[in-house]
């Protein structure tokens, strides 16, 4: 089957669009691209650094800029930051050259996955993990479901989840 689209998995911080996304590039033999580490390294600093050295606003203008200078003729598996979406731009992007697929996650699921490394979260009050969880998905979960795809992470185990993208790649991408 000839592969004509990239994909790309987006979704909340610890849905696992990382860990998911480098096991399924693994599987099907596609490079993976994780859009948060290729700014962190070209800033030199962490995502957590960014937002508190620069704000938010920076860290975006960097995530779109980084988005776009992706080389679009390769096909690659993209883990995307949890607000990249949120960019109409970057939206757009993707609904235009990927499949995108949604990995959701319950509230509980969320809270449990992202108190392990709170502090590499910018937009979660330590004080409060639940309800900050809660904020960002009321605001961003209408904008997820544009993806093409949706899987819910708290339903299934990792390798049902990467059996499921793989799936949806291969049926969609050709």
């Amino acid at each position: 089957m000839a592969i004509n689209k990239s994909l790309a998995l987006i979704g909340m911080m610890g849905t696992g669009k990382s860990t998911i996304g480098r096991e399924v590039a693994k599987k099907i033999k596609i490079k993976f691209v994780d859009l948060d580490k290729i700014i962190e390294k070209n800033e030199g600093q962490s995502i957590a650094e960014l937002f508190k050295k620069k704000g938010e606003k920076y860290f975006r203008d960097i995530e779109e800029k980084t988005f776009f200078s992706l080389d679009s003729s390769e096909h690659i598996i993209l883990a995307t930051g949890g607000g990249a979406f949120l960019n109409k731009k970057i939206r757009e992007g993707i609904l235009k050259s990927y499949i995108s697929v949604w990995l959701n996650a319950s509230i509980e699921t969320l809270v449990e996955r992202v108190s392990y490394n709170i502090n590499k979260r910018p937009l979660i009050n330590e004080d409060n993990v639940t309800d900050s969880i809660k904020t960002l998905k009321k605001l961003r979960d209408p904008i997820y479901k544009e993806a093409n795809f949706e899987i819910n992470c708290s339903q299934f185990a990792r390798d049902v989840v990467i059996k499921k993208v793989i799936s949806f790649y291969e049926k969609n991408a050709g």
